[in-house]
């Protein structure tokens, strides 16, 4: 029974461990898209750069 217990605690660590990670790539992104979406819209489109 602990064998069992040991391994679903790990599993939901790892289930945890992914999902905020994925959470984080996702704001991640969209932080980094919308930052370069308004700094297109403020120079106008003349100067682009992806930082």
């Amino acid at each position: 029974m602990l064998h069992c217990t040991y391994i679903t605690y790990i599993t939901y660590i790892t289930y945890i461990t992914y999902i905020t990670l994925i959470v984080r790539i996702m704001l991640h992104c969209t932080y980094i898209t919308l930052k370069n979406i308004l700094f297109c819209f403020l120079t106008t489109g003349s100067t682009y750069s992806t930082s």
